[in-house]
C-alpha cells in the first residue's frame, strides 16, 4: 500500500491486516504517521518500507 501510513492508508492496512492478508506498506512519512500502523511492526504479515515512490522500488 503506498501511502499505507496515512489517514485513508492506515485504515486500508487495518482492514486487509484483520482480514489476514499479507500487507507491505510504502511510505515516505512526508503526511502519514509511523504511529498509524506502528500496532503491525513485529507482525509476521506486515512490512513497512520507509521509501518515496516517486523513486524506483525493488522488492522480491
Amino acid at each position: 500500500i503506498t501511502g499505507g501510513a496515512g489517514f485513508v492508508g492506515s485504515h486500508l492496512t487495518d482492514k486487509l491486516m484483520m482480514d489476514g492478508h499479507e500487507v507491505t506498506v510504502v511510505d515516505n512519512f512526508f503526511t502519514g504517521r509511523k504511529r498509524n500502523v506502528e500496532h503491525w511492526i513485529g507482525h509476521e504479515n506486515f512490512e513497512l518500507i520507509n521509501h518515496d515512490v516517486v523513486e524506483p522500488l525493488y522488492i522480491e
